[in-house]
Protein backbone atom coordinates (compact mmCIF):
# COMPACT_ATOMS: atom_id res chain seq x y z
CA UNK A 1 0.00 0.00 0.00
CA UNK A 2 1.38 3.90 -0.92
CA UNK A 3 0.45 6.49 0.86
CA UNK A 4 0.88 10.14 -0.46
CA UNK A 5 0.38 13.50 1.10
CA UNK A 6 -3.47 14.93 0.00
CA UNK A 7 -3.87 18.74 -0.54
CA UNK A 8 -4.37 19.09 3.49
CA UNK A 9 -1.13 17.02 3.93
CA UNK A 10 -2.64 14.27 5.38
CA UNK A 11 -1.50 10.93 4.07
CA UNK A 12 -4.00 9.18 1.77
CA UNK A 13 -4.18 5.74 0.10
CA UNK A 14 -2.87 6.03 -3.67
CA UNK A 15 -2.52 1.85 -4.25
CA UNK A 16 -3.33 -0.89 -2.89
CA UNK A 17 -2.84 -4.83 -2.91
CA UNK A 18 -3.79 -8.00 -1.28
CA UNK A 19 -5.39 -11.32 -1.89
CA UNK A 20 -8.28 -11.85 -0.65
CA UNK A 21 -9.37 -8.29 -0.87
CA UNK A 22 -9.08 -4.68 -0.31
CA UNK A 23 -6.30 -3.16 2.72
CA UNK A 24 -7.57 0.31 3.93
CA UNK A 25 -5.66 1.14 6.83
CA UNK A 26 -7.67 2.19 10.40
CA UNK A 27 -6.74 4.89 12.54
CA UNK A 28 -3.58 2.74 14.38
CA UNK A 29 -1.97 1.97 10.89
CA UNK A 30 -3.05 6.10 9.75
CA UNK A 31 -1.20 7.23 12.58
CA UNK A 32 1.88 5.01 12.34
CA UNK A 33 1.98 5.42 8.58
CA UNK A 34 2.19 9.51 9.75
CA UNK A 35 4.73 8.94 12.73
CA UNK A 36 6.61 7.38 9.82
CA UNK A 37 6.12 10.19 6.93
CA UNK A 38 7.08 13.03 9.81
CA UNK A 39 10.28 10.97 11.13
CA UNK A 40 11.58 9.81 8.08
CA UNK A 41 12.35 6.45 9.57
CA UNK A 42 11.25 2.76 8.94
CA UNK A 43 8.95 1.36 11.45
CA UNK A 44 6.60 -2.18 12.04
CA UNK A 45 7.67 -5.39 11.77
CA UNK A 46 11.31 -6.35 11.35
CA UNK A 47 12.29 -3.33 12.82
CA UNK A 48 13.13 -1.45 16.19
CA UNK A 49 9.83 0.90 16.34
CA UNK A 50 6.65 -0.78 16.75
CA UNK A 51 7.82 -4.46 16.12
CA UNK A 52 4.85 -6.77 17.15
CA UNK A 53 2.54 -5.06 14.11
CA UNK A 54 1.85 -7.11 11.04
CA UNK A 55 3.04 -4.54 8.43
CA UNK A 56 6.45 -2.57 7.39
CA UNK A 57 6.09 0.93 6.69
CA UNK A 58 9.31 2.62 4.79
CA UNK A 59 9.67 6.49 4.54
CA UNK A 60 10.00 7.14 0.76
CA UNK A 61 13.36 9.43 1.05
CA UNK A 62 14.69 11.77 -1.35
CA UNK A 63 16.85 14.44 -0.79
CA UNK A 64 13.62 16.94 -1.25
CA UNK A 65 12.63 14.87 1.88
CA UNK A 66 10.16 12.54 2.67
CA UNK A 67 7.53 11.76 -0.07
CA UNK A 68 5.19 9.28 1.02
CA UNK A 69 5.35 5.55 3.21
CA UNK A 70 5.27 2.40 1.38
CA UNK A 71 3.40 -0.15 3.65
CA UNK A 72 4.12 -4.02 3.03
CA UNK A 73 2.18 -6.98 5.02
CA UNK A 74 3.18 -10.63 4.91
CA UNK A 75 0.56 -13.31 3.64
CA UNK A 76 2.99 -16.12 4.88
CA UNK A 77 5.12 -15.49 7.39
CA UNK A 78 5.33 -13.83 10.77
CA UNK A 79 8.19 -11.87 9.93
CA UNK A 80 10.73 -10.28 7.28
CA UNK A 81 14.18 -11.29 6.77
CA UNK A 82 16.65 -8.45 6.83
CA UNK A 83 17.63 -9.49 2.91
CA UNK A 84 13.70 -8.56 2.20
CA UNK A 85 13.89 -5.61 4.56
CA UNK A 86 17.15 -4.32 2.47
CA UNK A 87 15.31 -5.15 -0.76
CA UNK A 88 12.56 -3.49 0.23
CA UNK A 89 13.91 -0.57 1.46
CA UNK A 90 15.39 -0.43 -2.31
CA UNK A 91 12.30 -0.23 -3.85
CA UNK A 92 10.83 2.52 -1.46
CA UNK A 93 13.67 4.36 -3.19
CA UNK A 94 12.72 3.89 -6.48
CA UNK A 95 9.29 4.87 -5.58
CA UNK A 96 10.36 7.99 -3.84
CA UNK A 97 12.63 8.86 -7.10
CA UNK A 98 9.30 7.96 -9.14
CA UNK A 99 7.10 9.99 -6.57
CA UNK A 100 9.58 12.92 -6.83
CA UNK A 101 9.61 12.82 -10.40
CA UNK A 102 5.65 13.34 -10.91
CA UNK A 103 5.52 16.18 -8.38
CA UNK A 104 8.66 18.27 -10.29
CA UNK A 105 6.97 17.44 -13.59
CA UNK A 106 3.54 19.01 -12.40
CA UNK A 107 5.63 22.20 -10.65
CA UNK A 108 6.98 22.31 -13.63
CA UNK A 109 3.87 22.23 -15.75
CA UNK A 110 2.33 24.58 -13.51
CA UNK A 111 5.12 26.79 -13.65
CA UNK A 112 4.70 27.05 -17.66
CA UNK A 113 1.34 27.55 -17.47
CA UNK A 114 1.67 30.33 -15.10
CA UNK A 115 4.36 32.00 -17.25
CA UNK A 116 2.12 31.17 -20.56
CA UNK A 117 -1.01 33.08 -18.66
CA UNK A 118 1.29 35.88 -17.35
CA UNK A 119 2.07 36.44 -21.49
CA UNK A 120 -1.35 35.93 -22.94
CA UNK A 121 -2.53 38.83 -19.84
CA UNK A 122 0.15 41.15 -21.15
CA UNK A 123 -0.88 40.52 -24.62
CA UNK A 124 -4.22 41.30 -23.79
CA UNK A 125 -3.23 44.15 -21.70
CA UNK A 126 -1.19 45.64 -24.65
CA UNK A 127 -3.70 45.28 -26.90
CA UNK A 128 -6.45 46.79 -25.18
CA UNK A 129 -4.43 50.03 -24.72
CA UNK A 130 -3.41 50.15 -28.39
CA UNK A 131 -6.52 48.89 -29.99
CA UNK A 132 -8.94 51.18 -27.71
CA UNK A 133 -7.08 53.68 -26.85
CA UNK A 134 -6.63 54.93 -30.77
CA UNK A 135 -10.53 54.60 -31.83
CA UNK A 136 -11.50 56.44 -28.70
CA UNK A 137 -9.28 58.99 -29.21
CA UNK A 138 -10.37 59.82 -32.83
CA UNK A 139 -14.22 59.13 -31.83
CA UNK A 140 -13.39 62.05 -28.44
CA UNK A 141 -11.53 63.95 -30.98
CA UNK A 142 -14.38 64.13 -34.12
CA UNK A 143 -17.10 64.33 -31.37
CA UNK A 144 -14.95 67.44 -29.49
CA UNK A 145 -14.94 69.38 -33.23
CA UNK A 146 -18.33 68.75 -33.45
CA UNK A 147 -19.81 70.47 -30.48
CA UNK A 148 -17.42 73.49 -31.19
CA UNK A 149 -19.50 76.12 -33.18
CA UNK A 150 -21.28 74.94 -36.25
CA UNK A 151 -18.37 76.31 -38.18
CA UNK A 152 -17.94 73.10 -40.29
CA UNK A 153 -19.50 72.46 -43.61
CA UNK A 154 -21.22 69.51 -44.24
CA UNK A 155 -18.70 67.87 -46.05
CA UNK A 156 -16.46 67.94 -43.04
CA UNK A 157 -18.85 67.41 -40.74
CA UNK A 158 -19.33 63.83 -42.54
CA UNK A 159 -15.74 63.37 -42.27
CA UNK A 160 -15.82 63.76 -38.92
CA UNK A 161 -19.04 61.37 -38.45
CA UNK A 162 -17.38 58.12 -40.27
CA UNK A 163 -14.55 59.05 -37.99
CA UNK A 164 -16.70 58.36 -35.41
CA UNK A 165 -18.55 55.72 -37.23
CA UNK A 166 -14.85 54.02 -38.21
CA UNK A 167 -13.77 54.36 -34.39
CA UNK A 168 -17.18 52.47 -32.80
CA UNK A 169 -16.78 49.85 -35.59
CA UNK A 170 -13.16 48.95 -34.90
CA UNK A 171 -14.22 48.84 -31.26
CA UNK A 172 -17.13 47.03 -31.41
CA UNK A 173 -15.37 44.23 -33.66
CA UNK A 174 -12.48 44.48 -30.78
CA UNK A 175 -15.03 43.34 -27.83
CA UNK A 176 -16.49 41.30 -30.17
CA UNK A 177 -13.44 38.85 -30.99
CA UNK A 178 -12.74 38.95 -26.80
CA UNK A 179 -16.11 37.46 -26.29
CA UNK A 180 -16.28 35.04 -29.03
CA UNK A 181 -12.12 34.03 -27.99
CA UNK A 182 -13.88 33.70 -24.33
CA UNK A 183 -16.97 31.52 -25.49
CA UNK A 184 -14.90 29.42 -27.69
CA UNK A 185 -12.54 28.47 -24.71
CA UNK A 186 -14.96 28.26 -21.84
CA UNK A 187 -17.18 25.77 -23.92
CA UNK A 188 -19.69 28.12 -24.02
CA UNK A 189 -20.21 28.53 -27.56
CA UNK A 190 -23.09 26.16 -28.88
CA UNK A 191 -23.08 25.42 -32.71
CA UNK A 192 -26.61 25.63 -34.02
CA UNK A 193 -26.18 23.48 -37.37
CA UNK A 194 -28.01 23.85 -40.02
CA UNK A 195 -28.19 23.34 -44.31
CA UNK A 196 -26.02 25.71 -45.65
CA UNK A 197 -25.06 27.17 -49.22
CA UNK A 198 -21.44 28.32 -49.06
CA UNK A 199 -22.42 30.69 -51.91
CA UNK A 200 -25.23 32.27 -49.71
CA UNK A 201 -22.38 32.47 -46.42
CA UNK A 202 -19.85 33.80 -49.08
CA UNK A 203 -22.57 36.20 -50.25
CA UNK A 204 -23.36 37.70 -47.11
CA UNK A 205 -19.55 37.83 -45.67
CA UNK A 206 -19.10 39.75 -48.58
CA UNK A 207 -21.93 41.47 -47.77
CA UNK A 208 -21.24 42.80 -44.58
CA UNK A 209 -17.54 44.34 -45.68
CA UNK A 210 -18.67 45.95 -48.64
CA UNK A 211 -17.95 48.98 -46.92
CA UNK A 212 -13.93 47.43 -46.27
CA UNK A 213 -13.78 46.10 -49.41
CA UNK A 214 -14.61 49.01 -51.53
CA UNK A 215 -13.37 48.91 -55.09
CA UNK A 216 -10.96 46.15 -54.30
CA UNK A 217 -10.58 43.21 -57.08
CA UNK A 218 -12.53 40.44 -55.35
CA UNK A 219 -12.77 37.16 -57.41
CA UNK A 220 -14.45 34.41 -56.49
CA UNK A 221 -14.88 30.98 -57.69
CA UNK A 222 -17.59 28.40 -56.49
CA UNK A 223 -17.86 24.50 -58.05
CA UNK A 224 -21.41 24.28 -59.54
CA UNK A 225 -24.02 22.86 -57.73
CA UNK A 226 -21.77 22.27 -54.39
CA UNK A 227 -23.82 19.77 -51.67
CA UNK A 228 -25.36 21.60 -48.81
CA UNK A 229 -22.87 21.45 -45.38
CA UNK A 230 -24.17 21.44 -41.95
CA UNK A 231 -22.95 24.35 -40.20
CA UNK A 232 -23.74 27.31 -38.30
CA UNK A 233 -24.09 29.93 -40.79
CA UNK A 234 -23.67 32.47 -38.01
CA UNK A 235 -20.11 31.11 -37.53
CA UNK A 236 -18.97 30.10 -40.60
CA UNK A 237 -20.28 33.74 -41.75
CA UNK A 238 -17.64 34.81 -39.22
CA UNK A 239 -15.31 32.99 -40.37
CA UNK A 240 -15.36 34.59 -43.55
CA UNK A 241 -15.45 37.77 -42.01
CA UNK A 242 -11.77 36.88 -40.66
CA UNK A 243 -10.60 35.91 -43.40
CA UNK A 244 -11.50 38.43 -45.90
CA UNK A 245 -10.76 41.27 -43.47
CA UNK A 246 -7.37 39.06 -42.75
CA UNK A 247 -7.00 39.40 -46.27
CA UNK A 248 -7.64 43.33 -46.68
CA UNK A 249 -5.28 43.85 -43.91
CA UNK A 250 -2.36 42.19 -45.26
CA UNK A 251 -2.66 43.03 -48.65
CA UNK A 252 -1.86 45.92 -51.26
CA UNK A 253 -4.73 48.06 -51.23
CA UNK A 254 -5.45 47.74 -55.42
CA UNK A 255 -4.28 43.68 -55.03
CA UNK A 256 -6.58 41.15 -55.86
CA UNK A 257 -8.28 38.56 -53.18
CA UNK A 258 -10.19 35.68 -53.97
CA UNK A 259 -12.13 33.17 -52.71
CA UNK A 260 -13.12 29.50 -53.94
CA UNK A 261 -15.43 26.70 -52.81
CA UNK A 262 -15.26 23.14 -53.83
CA UNK A 263 -15.60 19.46 -52.65
CA UNK A 264 -12.48 17.23 -52.34
CA UNK A 265 -13.74 13.83 -51.26
CA UNK A 266 -15.89 14.19 -48.33
CA UNK A 267 -14.87 17.55 -47.46
CA UNK A 268 -15.91 20.98 -48.65
CA UNK A 269 -12.97 23.15 -49.10
CA UNK A 270 -13.44 26.80 -48.87
CA UNK A 271 -10.03 29.17 -49.56
CA UNK A 272 -9.25 33.09 -49.04
CA UNK A 273 -6.20 33.96 -51.31
CA UNK A 274 -4.42 37.55 -50.81
CA UNK A 275 -1.82 38.83 -53.04
CA UNK A 276 0.80 40.22 -49.68
CA UNK A 277 3.81 39.52 -48.09
CA UNK A 278 4.95 35.49 -47.80
CA UNK A 279 4.93 34.28 -44.10
CA UNK A 280 7.89 32.58 -43.07
CA UNK A 281 8.09 28.94 -43.05
CA UNK A 282 8.36 28.64 -39.32
CA UNK A 283 5.57 31.24 -38.28
CA UNK A 284 2.56 29.50 -40.95
CA UNK A 285 0.99 27.20 -37.93
CA UNK A 286 1.66 30.16 -34.93
CA UNK A 287 -0.54 32.37 -36.74
CA UNK A 288 -3.49 31.23 -35.60
CA UNK A 289 -2.55 31.24 -32.15
CA UNK A 290 -4.48 34.10 -29.73
CA UNK A 291 -2.62 37.29 -29.75
CA UNK A 292 0.17 36.05 -32.60
CA UNK A 293 1.26 38.77 -34.89
CA UNK A 294 3.21 38.63 -37.85
CA UNK A 295 5.92 41.06 -39.15
CA UNK A 296 4.70 43.28 -41.64
CA UNK A 297 5.66 46.31 -44.53
CA UNK A 298 1.77 47.26 -43.94
CA UNK A 299 0.66 49.17 -40.57
CA UNK A 300 -2.04 47.04 -39.52
CA UNK A 301 -4.38 47.55 -36.85
CA UNK A 302 -5.84 44.54 -34.30
CA UNK A 303 -5.74 42.33 -31.60
CA UNK A 304 -4.39 38.77 -32.89
CA UNK A 305 -7.58 37.28 -32.70
CA UNK A 306 -9.31 36.76 -35.34
CA UNK A 307 -7.30 33.81 -36.94
CA UNK A 308 -7.34 31.68 -33.33
CA UNK A 309 -11.32 33.01 -33.69
CA UNK A 310 -11.53 30.75 -36.85
CA UNK A 311 -9.67 27.74 -35.77
CA UNK A 312 -11.72 27.25 -32.78
CA UNK A 313 -15.13 27.39 -35.08
CA UNK A 314 -13.91 25.13 -37.86
CA UNK A 315 -12.58 22.47 -34.99
CA UNK A 316 -15.61 22.69 -33.45
CA UNK A 317 -17.38 21.81 -36.74
CA UNK A 318 -14.64 18.57 -36.95
CA UNK A 319 -13.10 20.65 -39.84
CA UNK A 320 -9.36 22.24 -40.35
CA UNK A 321 -7.44 25.20 -40.77
CA UNK A 322 -4.56 26.03 -42.08
CA UNK A 323 -2.16 28.35 -44.29
CA UNK A 324 -0.10 28.08 -46.99
CA UNK A 325 2.18 30.70 -49.08
CA UNK A 326 1.25 30.21 -53.01
CA UNK A 327 3.60 30.18 -55.92
CA UNK A 328 2.47 33.85 -57.62
CA UNK A 329 3.01 35.42 -54.08
CA UNK A 330 0.75 36.17 -51.11
CA UNK A 331 -0.94 33.84 -48.67
CA UNK A 332 -4.07 31.55 -48.56
CA UNK A 333 -5.96 30.42 -45.88
CA UNK A 334 -8.21 27.22 -46.79
CA UNK A 335 -10.20 25.42 -44.04
CA UNK A 336 -12.75 22.43 -44.46
CA UNK A 337 -15.80 21.71 -43.69
CA UNK A 338 -17.37 17.53 -43.39
CA UNK A 339 -19.92 16.79 -45.96
CA UNK A 340 -22.95 15.07 -45.21
CA UNK A 341 -24.44 14.82 -48.48
CA UNK A 342 -22.72 12.90 -51.88
CA UNK A 343 -20.91 14.93 -54.69
CA UNK A 344 -22.06 14.65 -57.62
CA UNK A 345 -19.56 15.04 -60.61
CA UNK A 346 -19.86 18.49 -62.31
Amino acid sequence: MLLLPGMNGTLEVKGHSKSGGNMFPDEGELALATWVFEQGQKAGCGTQTLSDVTGLYLPLLTEQGVQGVLVVCLNNQDYFQPEQIRLLEAFAGLAALAVNRVKLAEKTRVAQTLVESERLRTALFNSLSRDLRTPLASIIGAVSSLLEEDVYSPAARRDLLQTIQQGALRMHRFVTNLLDMAGLESGMLKLKKEWCDVQDVIGVAVSRLSESLGSRPLKIDIWHELPLVQADFVLIEQVMKNLLDNALKYSEPNSEISVSAQAKGEWLEITVTDKGSRIPEKDLGKIFDKFYRIKSPIQVSGTGLGLAICKGIIEAHGGEIWARNTSEGGVAIIFTLPLTLPVHPV
